[in-house]
Order: structure tokens, then C-alpha cells, then sequence
């Protein structure tokens, strides 16, 4: 049953508290009933030292005295070695009654008699503080801890522990006790400690007196009596019972045997009087030390063996499987019993074995009941933790974020959790979520002390990256996602890791990213679609653009970049392609960095080839311009750029009515908002050339309309008065493809390669 130690111990302790609860009141009760084996088992002896003499409770006070009369004459003439007057007669009211015909005051003839008693016999009658008739009565005030006088029994702490418990009250001391031996408290009065007892039973200082009070003596943590010793917090179980006890009654006692009561302890008390018959198995069990009790140590023993007994529930049961369990259980039990009647047996001992093994019983089927209900609503919690679980890396997975934190949010703060929420911060982290990341960090930190310090400037760090929301989450081309601290998780793209920008364009920005599962440089373009669109025209532009990037995707020659990936992410949709060495051609388009013009035919001519492959697989570039273009000096080679997109951004209109994208390099037809095919790239192909040669481009405005309208009306400025040696056939190379109609320009882009090869070839450059 595996359960976590902390949890296991608190079912333990509370195991414990709640069996404690349930057997406080049924402690004795348990007590008696683990006795009773011992009690049938032990060898009873006959009970002749003690003689419990009743009378009728039916008397009136007048017989009852009068019976007492007869009964003090009697026990002269056949004395025993011991008699103790039970029964409240202090308390009695004396009247004067006739006797034999003779007047005489009762009470008067009682104290005589009595007197005469104790010269033959030790006489002890009880001391009451309370008078159930409330009559007048003589009383004597004094310090309960140290009453004693003329005849009385010094009382000894085991009769009063603590002293100091107990405060000076009034006790009842009626002139019969001044003539007797001892005034021991009665069970009953006050105070309440004034006798060694269980439950109802109880053990005056009548045996002590019987065996001399020279003999009581301090032994240890007890009190010796001879070669018996009791604990002074102990407790006493006669082992006597009341039916083994030699019972007389008052009835005609001058006719009974007096060999009965000689040399015996007679109590005389009412026949319903229960502490009277408790008194006299109690001393018949202690001058016979026929008695168990409880030693002074033995709540410390049970202290001990308690906490034992819970720390082998929390660390050693909880793992057993349920027979052997039981099995140690039930061995266990059995133990304790042998120790509690073994120890009974030889020393007299009764240890509270039998109250604590019940307890040992309950908390027992206690801590199992809550380890099962436990251990069930811990499956029940994994199993809701691992849905919550997948529910967040679905919603990861979908880009939704901030659903998967509120999922993971909802499970135990397990290690495996805390792994996820690390993974999902980061996440969030890499996709510029930083006030989302933080949240999530701050959480972590919540419910986790050894995230505490690792995370701590972190937060600091990605706090300060969310209050400057618009440096590091882009709404336009122009921003960036690059972190500028090192300690922060750099940004990413899809599955890409963004390093540095290496372009910028009107749409978006181009970064250098990397693929981490295969390690590959890729140069990713971002378009921000949401700042040029809103509700429907926005979702028809991702629709176009993801449809556009991936049929260019498809596209596979040397002189078009290789797409990889296309994507969205937030306010961003993506393509990552090649990443090409080398300059765009925008970088020689200026009159002071011109390229060698077999260079330009030569290039312009793989230009060509590559759109006469794009357009015979049914994709227009759109938007061919110098700086679509990726020249690598050292192979010679030109790679174009950016096909498909052209066709998102040439239909987006700013709020002004500008064109965006590249308007420079539009045929009429695509400026004016017509269907564009491949001659449209054909066209824009050839203001390139024309830009490429001269520094210049071919058609010019000082606005959008005036520009449309040189595309549309005007001719270009004859290209050999702007550069001098171009070779023969490049006007009307530059004518043909510059056409205003479409269908006087090259219909194919093969064909106008040809033408450029051709021309290379003229200006003294080499075909490939």
C-alpha cells in the first residue's frame, strides 16, 4: 500500500487521537473484561480473615442502635481482632428509647459499650463530611492532610496524593470516633482521595493499623506493609470475591458460633451497603496479598509502547501486505497477553495491556481503513492528473497555452507536474509569451522551494521583457524577435529557434533560425498578416498564404529556394526556406556597384530558367525584383526567392489606398488589379535587367498614380544612354519583355533566357 510518508503519518495520528476518543469512556470496563481470565484462572483461597456482618437496611434508626447494643455486648464476651462500624452511625440522631423496662438514654449506653470495645478489640468507625438528615451535630475542624489526635490513625501520603491537591476542609467527627481506634474517610466523602480504589473499590487504613503501624514504611515509589509494598500511584484489584467471603448477619448473634468472627476482621454494615462489601473483599485480598496492582512506571510503559506502535503503522504495516498484516496483529495481541497474565502471575502486576491492546485493535483497522481510502483517492487523483496531463499537452500542441497552464494548474504539484509547467513556461518563453511565462514561473515557485532560487532572476529578467511589450512581441515588419539577454530562452518559431535578423522587408523580417532536430540553418521570412487584414479578410489571407507557400513548397531547381516549413503563430505566419549565401542582387542596383554585364545576362538568365519551371508547374512568382534575388559571387549562381507570397501581399491595401509589396516592378496589368499570369513575371523580370544595367529603373513616380501611369503610357528611357558598351539586341530584348499587352512580351520565360544567353554571349561572357 504505497502511500507518502507525510500523508501516511497523518492517517496514523489521526488513527490514534479517534481510537483514543472511543475507548476513554470504555476503558475500566475493557480493564475488568481482560481480568476476568485471571480471575478464573488464579487459585482462589479461602477468605477467613475477614467477616462482612449485615442487617436488614429496613431498620429503624432505634433497632438498628438497639441491635448494635446486643451485638457490642456480644463481640465483648467473644472479641475480634477487628471490628469496623460501617453504616453512618455517627450520623444517627440519638433517642431515648425503654429498655427491659428501665429508661435510659441510648446513646449514652452505646458509647459505653463502645469504650469497653476498644479495649478489647481495634475499633474503627468511618468519618463523614456530610449528614444525609441534617441534624445538629458536634464537628471538628481541621486540615484534611493532617487530622489526627488522641486515638485517631495518622494519615500517610498514600491516603492523600498529592497533598497539595487538597485544601483544609470540615469533616464530620462524632464523639464515637473519638473513643475509637481510627476515623479513616469513607468512600464517598470528601475529599475524594482519602482511599487506595478502583472504581468502587477501595482500601482503608484498617490493615494498617492490624498489622501496626510500626510496620508502614517507605519503600521506593511505594508504601511497604510487611512484605507486600503497593505503588503510591498505583492502583488495587483484589482478586477476592464477595462470594467467597464468610458472610454472617446480626439476627440472633448471641446464639451464633463465636469461633465465626475471633480473631477476624468483622465489618458490620447495612445489607445493601456496596462499599461495605467492597471494603471486605478488599481487605480480605490485601492481608492475604491476594491482590494485583498497577505500577507506578506503567503509563510511561503504555506512553512508549503507543508511540512504537504508531511508528510501526506509519513506516512498516502500511507496506505489509493484508495477511501478513494480520498475521503480525494477531501475534502481537497474543504477546501482550501472555505479558499481561505472566506478569500478574509472578510479580502481581496488572499493567493496562488490555486497554491498550484494544486501542492497538482500533487505531490498527482505523490506519488500514484510512491507508485503503487514501491510497483510493490518490489513484483517483493520478488518474484525473494524467487526463489533466494530456488535456494540457493537446492544448500545448494546439498553441493554446494558457489552457494547458490552467490544466496543469488543476494537478497535484508532483514532480512530473512541475516538469511540465518548467517545459510549458519555456514554451511560452520561446514564443514571446513573457507575462505568461512569468505567471507560470511565479506558480512554480508557489509550490516548489527548490524552483525558488533558480528561477528568481528569470523572473525579474522576462517582467522587464513583458513591460517593454512592443520591443519583443512584433506587431509589424520592423520589430524583432531576438532576445538580447543570454540567460533567456531565445524565441521561436514553429519548431525553429530564432539567432538574428538577417533581413527586412516591407511585409516582415527575415531571421536566421535553426532546426534543432537535424541541426539545420534555416532562413525564416514572417509575415505580419494581422496588420494588413482584419476578421474575414484576415482568415482568407492566412487560407491564400498557406495555400501559396506550400505549392511553392513543392517547387525543386537549382535557382529557387527550397522550402521547408510554413506556418502560423500568433500575429506571425512563417516560411522557412534555405538558407543562401552570398548578397541579394539589391545590393547592385546603385550606378557606383553595378555588376560586369555578362554577369547580369548571365544571372538574368537563370532568372529566367526558374521562372519558366515555376510557371510550367502553374505557380507566378508576383513579385520578381532585385532583391528576391540571392547572388552567390563565388558559384556564379542566382537564387530566387519568396515564391507565393506575392500573391498574399499584391491583393493587401493600406488604409491609404497604397499598394504594398513592390509596385516598381508591376506589369500594367498587375498594377491595375487584373489576373496576373507568368508574363507578369516576365515583365517585372525585365525592369529588374533594365535596374541591373543601368542603376535606374525603367518607370517612375512621384506617387502611386503617376507611377501606374508611366507603367502603363510611357516608355523607358533607351537603355544605351544610360550605360555605354551593351551589346546589340538588348534594347529589343528589354523592348519585348517591357511590353504594355502581355501578348507582345514573351510568352514564355525560356524564351527570353535564350535571348539573355544570347546577349551574354555577344558581351563577351559565357554560357552555362
Amino acid at each position: 500500500m504505497k502511500t507518502p510518508w507525510r500523508q501516511a503519518g497523518a492517517v496514523v495520528l489521526s488513527s490514534a487521537l479517534l481510537a483514543t476518543l472511543l475507548l476513554w469512556p470504555w476503558s475500566s470496563s475493557i480493564d475488568d473484561a481482560w481480568r476476568q481470565p485471571l480471575l478464573a484462572l488464579v487459585e482462589h483461597k479461602p477468605r477467613e480473615p475477614v467477616v462482612l456482618m449485615t442487617f436488614p437496611d429496613t431498620l429503624t434508626d432505634a433497632q438498628r442502635k438497639l441491635r448494635l447494643l446486643d451485638a457490642m455486648r456480644v463481640f465483648r464476651k467473644a472479641p475480634p481482632k477487628a471490628l469496623l462500624l460501617a453504616g453512618d452511625w455517627s450520623h444517627r440522631v440519638p433517642q431515648p428509647v425503654q429498655l427491659k423496662a428501665q429508661t435510659q438514654d441510648l446513646e449514652r449506653s452505646l458509647d459505653e459499650e463502645l469504650e469497653a470495645l476498644t479495649k478489647a478489640t481495634e475499633l474503627w468507625i468511618p468519618l463523614y463530611s456530610e449528614r444525609p438528615d441534617g441534624a445538629e451535630i458536634r464537628s471538628l475542624r481541621a486540615p484534611a492532610t493532617v487530622l489526627a489526635g488522641p486515638g485517631t490513625m495518622p494519615w500517610h501520603r498514600i491516603l492523600w496524593w498529592p497533598p497539595a491537591e487538597f485544601e483544609p476542609v470540615t469533616l464530620v467527627r462524632h464523639a464515637w470516633q473519638e473513643t475509637s481506634r481510627g476515623a479513616a474517610p469513607w468512600p464517598g466523602s470528601r475529599p475524594a482521595r482519602a482511599w487506595l480504589a478502583n472504581g468502587n473499590t477501595w482500601l482503608a487504613t484498617l490493615p494498617v493499623a492490624m498489622d501496626g503501624i510500626e510496620a508502614w514504611t517507605a519503600a521506593g515509589d511505594g508504601v511497604g506493609l510487611g512484605s507486600r509494598k503497593v505503588s503510591v500511584d498505583g492502583r488495587f484489584w483484589p482478586r477476592a470475591h464477595l462470594k467467597d467471603l464468610l458472610r454472617l448477619t446480626m439476627t440472633q448473634l448471641d446464639r451464633q458460633d463465636a469461633r465465626q468472627w475471633q480473631d477476624r476482621v468483622v465489618i458490620l454494615a447495612p445489607a445493601g451497603d456496596s462499599q461495605a462489601r467492597d471494603a471486605a473483599v478488599a481487605l480480605s485480598s490485601w492481608r492475604q496479598g491476594d491482590f494485583d496492582w498497577r505500577p507506578v512506571w506503567s503509563g510511561a510503559l503504555v506512553v512508549v509502547l503507543s508511540l512504537i506502535w504508531m511508528f510501526y503503522l506509519w513506516l512498516i504495516d502500511r507496506k505489509l501486505a493484508w495477511g501478513t498484516s494480520l498475521l503480525a496483529l494477531a501475534l502481537l495481541t497474543l504477546l501482550f497477553a501472555m505479558v499481561q497474565y505472566g506478569l500478574a502471575a509472578m510479580n502481581h502486576w496488572w499493567l493496562p495491556l488490555g486497554v491498550w491492546s484494544a486501542w492497538m485493535l482500533v487505531s490498527y483497522a482505523l490506519a488500514r481503513t484510512g491507508f485503503v481510502l487514501l491510497s483510493r483517492l490518490r489513484r483517483w487523483l493520478v488518474l484525473r492528473d494524467q487526463a489533466h496531463q494530456m488535456m494540457a499537452q493537446v492544448s500545448r500542441e494546439k498553441g493554446e497555452r494558457r489552457a494547458a497552464f490552467g490544466y496543469l494548474k488543476a494537478c497535484q504539484p508532483v514532480r512530473y507536474t512541475q516538469d511540465l509547467l518548467m517545459e510549458l513556461a519555456q514554451d511560452m518563453e520561446r514564443r514571446r509569451e513573457y507575462a505568461d511565462a512569468v505567471e507560470v514561473y511565479r506558480y512554480l515557485v508557489s509550490v516548489s522551494e527548490s524552483h525558488r532560487r533558480q528561477l528568481a532572476g528569470r523572473i525579474e529578467r522576462l517582467q522587464q521583457a513583458a513591460d517593454a511589450g512592443t520591443r519583443d512581441r512584433p506587431v509589424d515588419g520592423g520589430q524583432t524577435l531576438v532576445m538580447t539577454s543570454s540567460e533567456l530562452h531565445r524565441p521561436e518559431l514553429g519548431r525553429y529557434q530564432i539567432e538574428k535578423v538577417i533581413g527586412q522587408g516591407a511585409m516582415g523580417v527575415v531571421y536566421l533560425g535553426r532546426d534543432p532536430k537535424i541541426g539545420r540553418s534555416v532562413a525564416i521570412k514572417t509575415l505580419t498578416l494581422s496588420s494588413e487584414f482584419s476578421g474575414e479578410e484576415l482568415e482568407e489571407a492566412k487560407a491564400r498564404f498557406h495555400r501559396e507557400a506550400e505549392t511553392a513548397g513543392r517547387l525543386r531547381h537549382p535557382n529557387i529556394v527550397t522550402v521547408y516549413d510554413v506556418g502560423e503563430e500568433q500575429d506571425l505566419a512563417y516560411i522557412a526556406m534555405d538558407f543562401l549565401r552570398g548578397r541579394p542582387l539589391s545590393d547592385f542596383v546603385r550606378k557606383e556597384s553595378l555588376l560586369p554585364v555578362p554577369t547580369v545576362f548571365h544571372l538574368m538568365a537563370q532568372v529566367a530558367d526558374a521562372l519558366a519551371y515555376a510557371h510550367g508547374e502553374g505557380i507566378v512568382h508576383r513579385d520578381i525584383k532585385p532583391a528576391n534575388m540571392m547572388y552567390d559571387a563565388e558559384q556564379e549562381q542566382v537564387v530566387v526567392t519568396d515564391f507565393g507570397i506575392a500573391f498574399v501581399t499584391d491583393n493587401s491595401k493600406t488604409r491609404t489606398g497604397t499598394i504594398l509589396g513592390s509596385p516598381y516592378y508591376m506589369a500594367p496589368e498587375q498594377i491595375e488589379g487584373k489576373k496576373v499570369d507568368g508574363r507578369a513575371d516576365i515583365f517585372s523580370l525585365g525592369v529588374s535587367l533594365y535596374q541591373l544595367l543601368t542603376g535606374e529603373l525603367p518607370f517612375q513616380g512621384d506617387n502611386l498614380a503617376a507611377l501606374a501611369y508611366a507603367i502603363a503610357k510611357q516608355d523607358p528611357p533607351s537603355v544605351t544612354g544610360l550605360r555605354k558598351g551593351l551589346p546589340r539586341g538588348t534594347v529589343a530584348v528589354l523592348k519585348k519583355a517591357l511590353e504594355k499587352k502581355r501578348e507582345k512580351r514573351y510568352q514564355q520565360a525560356s524564351d527570353m533566357a535564350d535571348a539573355l544567353r544570347k546577349l551574354m554571349s555577344a558581351s563577351g561572357g559565357r554560357s552555362r
